[in-house]
This record gives structure tokens, sequence and C-alpha cells, in this order.
């Protein structure tokens, strides 16, 4: 129960850590994964991004029913409009937060010398996590959608799915 629970807080964090975070200091070094690895780790953790797509992509491993297969599919049009309204309002949020850093000179704030303004510095950073809660609770409830769907079973099969393809790109290559 442990390891999909782990498998899916890695998966959904990396979606809501900044990217530079993500990057430095790298979170993989001790790992040793290749290149290889860490995009199959990265392809997998995106599937998780579209709940129903994932669980449609899983439909015989859950056994799911001609019934339940008819609502994933409906679910994966309206996930679609989703994923995409998502972006544009990412993508919208992004440039308006970025034109206002050019005009409010937030350079100086990162630099090596000069005035620290922390509040100018926390306030950006608050409106930056909000944007990123925005994005995971709307991730979220598009899994409820889908979970809504699956029975008890089902929900207990797909964390261990999700676990499965997350935690493979940990597993040792074989020579």
């Amino acid at each position: 129960m442990l390891k999909p629970m782990l498998a899916r807080l890695i998966a959904l964090s990396m979606f809501a850590t900044p990217v530079a975070a993500q990057v430095a200091p790298n979170p993989f070094a001790e790992t040793k994964l290749d290149p290889q690895q860490l995009v199959a780790m990265f392809t997998n953790s995106q599937r998780t991004l579209k709940p129903a797509s994932f669980v449609l992509g899983h439909k015989d491993e859950l056994a799911l029913t001609p019934e339940q297969v008819k609502q994933v599919e409906l679910l994966v049009r309206g996930e679609e409009d989703s994923v995409i309204v998502r972006n544009i309002r990412r993508n919208a949020e992004m440039s308006r937060q970025a034109q206002k850093r050019v005009e409010s000179n937030v350079a100086p704030q990162t630099g090596w010398v000069g005035t620290i303004n922390e509040k100018k510095l926390r306030d950006e950073a608050c409106e930056t996590a909000g944007m990123q809660v925005d994005f995971m609770v709307n991730l979220l409830r598009d899994r409820q959608a889908v979970g809504n769907v699956l029975t008890a079973r089902q929900i207990e099969r797909i964390h261990e799915i999700e676990a499965s393809e997350v935690m493979r790109a940990f597993k040792p290559k074989q020579p």
C-alpha cells in the first residue's frame, strides 16, 4: 500500500514543483538512472495527467465492463478539452506573470548585489504557487470523475498499475 502511494506522490509532485526546483539539485543523481529510464519515468508520469485515458489504456487489466468503457470514453473526450483549457490558462498566466516581472523590474531581486524586497519575492512566489494549486485541483477533479466510474477493487488495481509504471524506471537495466 505504501509503494503505490509513494509512486503517486512522486508522479504528481513532478508537476506541482517549479522547474527550477526539479533541475537543481538533481534528485536522481544517486539513483544512477540512465537517460532512457528517466524518459520512461517522465512518460509514465505524463500519462497520469490524463486519468481517463490512463484508465482506458488499462481497461483489460482493470476488467472494465462495457458500460464502464462507455463512461470512461466520454470522460476521455471531456478530459482532452480540460487539458487544452488548463494549458491555455497556464500559458496565459505564465505570460502575464513574465510581463509583470519585466514591468516591476524583478531582476535586481534575484541578483548578487542590491536590496532584497522579500515581500515582492514572496508575493510573486505565492502567485506562482496559486497557479500550481489550480492545476493540481483540476487534475484531481478529473481523477475523481474517473474514480466515480470504477469499483473499489479497480481503484486499488489502478494504484498498483501507477506504482508499477513509475517504479519500473528505478529498476536496474538488464545487460
